[in-house]
């Protein structure tokens, strides 16, 4: 048994380091009939996909792209699990993973998740790996909606916004100043975590609503108050 699985996952990865397995594709491309990946028949998909990237690049920002697709009152395609395309409000979470998924800038990639284990048990999470540790990588294998270029110059811009995500939705190193909650004060509206603001007058803010799905602010309180 343990030589036949090997013997299995072997071809299964020479198979996808030519770029012929055949994976579950994302919203915006379909394989038609010969099983050739095509773009998906329906152009207003396409167009809106293609409005993601290109916002992206002018914006430099996803709660930006998320505001300016809610401002025109545009939804974003998502793909069920029967192949059916169903019109969703656009989130950050959703717009991410359109401009994180290299099969949108043409590439191949197999292996861009593993299972996470605990205990040495495996469970039904996910992690994503970085590219350095794909199993295959073969570009130009689907119809791009983005060129590679700008794909990669994309990655570059939520890798520079992620580190300051983070930073904001972790307690993080204390820092001098009025604010003596950073890190554990909740909002009473949303129920998200409130981050400080040095600028002018110390204040708790929660923007997170106002950052994922670019709605207005949900409230701030000026420290000196607390």
């Amino acid at each position: 048994l343990h030589t036949i699985r090997a013997r299995l996952t072997a071809g299964v990865l020479s198979k996808a380091k030519r770029g012929e397995l055949a994976l579950s594709l994302p919203t915006g491309l379909a394989r038609s009939g010969s099983g050739e990946v095509v773009k998906h028949p329906n152009r207003e998909v396409q167009d809106r996909l293609t409005l993601i990237f290109q916002t992206m690049l002018e914006k430099r920002a996803v709660p930006r792209v998320v505001r300016v697709l809610r401002q025109r009152e545009l939804l974003v395609p998502r793909q069920d699990r029967y192949g059916d395309i169903q019109w969703r409000q656009p989130t950050a979470s959703m717009v991410i993973r359109v401009l994180t998924n290299p099969a949108y800038a043409g590439v191949f990639v197999y292996g861009r998740t593993r299972i996470v284990h605990e205990n040495g048990v495996p469970t039904s999470r996910r992690k994503h790996i970085a590219a350095d540790g794909w199993n295959a990588c073969v570009p130009g294998k689907y119809p791009a909606y983005v060129s590679q270029e700008n794909f990669e110059k994309i990655g570059a811009m939520l890798k520079d916004n992620r580190s300051e995500y983070e930073r904001r939705m972790s307690r993080g190193i204390p820092r001098d100043g009025k604010a003596l909650l950073q890190g554990i004060v909740y909002c009473g509206e949303c129920g998200h975590k409130m981050t400080v603001q040095y600028k002018g007058h110390a204040r708790y803010t929660c923007h997170y609503l106002h950052s994922q799905a670019g709605e207005p602010i949900c409230q701030h309180v000026l420290a000196d108050r607390i």
